[in-house]
């Protein structure tokens, strides 16, 4: 408004008023002027192992936030937002996530078992403000618990190898209806 009133609005501020001179409306362009740093450290390991009983591989894949600070405008205390869920628990600040498989392999069998990996967070909902209902300090504190969730798949191929040109062609192929079978 200050800017406004010397001139000195940049191109995408307007201020509005009435005839009287009270405002009405100032609109302004989005600013990203706050910052945000996170620490941390993601992490993969894999392994793969042929038996005769088929290949097992294994693959874990795990990230840790160590920290999350966030300020919203510039000059403003950045706070710390890891392990928590400031806003919503839609998307929480999770310290730990991972996600972790086993696979096997053997002929046309396969099967993968997956764990996926959450780590419980502490939640800060500000229901006093949003839904007007009422807490001691306004906020509503609690620990949503973690949780590992399990996938387990189970496959067989069917199929038949189908015979190929000696010379083949790219993009166009030619198959015999003699020598292939089908389903």
């Amino acid at each position: 408004v200050n800017r406004a009133a010397l001139g000195h609005s940049t191109p995408v501020e307007q201020v509005f008023r009435d005839a009287n001179g009270n405002l009405q409306l100032i609109q302004f362009g989005y600013e990203n002027g706050g910052s945000q740093v996170a620490r941390g450290v993601d992490f993969a390991l894999r392994y793969q192992l042929a038996t005769r009983c088929g290949t097992f591989t294994s693959l874990t894949r795990a990230s840790y936030l160590s920290s999350f600070r966030f300020a919203d405008l510039p000059g403003d205390p950045a706070k710390e937002f890891a392990n928590s869920a400031p806003y919503t628990s839609d998307d929480p600040y999770l310290q730990w996530r991972a996600t972790s498989q086993l696979g096997w392999s053997w002929h046309n069998f396969d099967a993968l078992l997956t764990c996926r990996y959450l780590e419980g967070f502490h939640e800060i909902v500000d229901l006093t403000i949003y839904y007007g209902i009422p807490y001691p300090d306004g906020k509503d504190e609690h620990w949503v618990a973690g949780e590992a969730l399990f996938d387990l798949q189970i496959s067989y191929r069917f199929g038949v190898a189908i015979p190929r040109e000696a010379h083949p062609v790219a993009g166009y192929s030619q198959v015999d209806d003699a020598t292939t079978t089908k389903f």
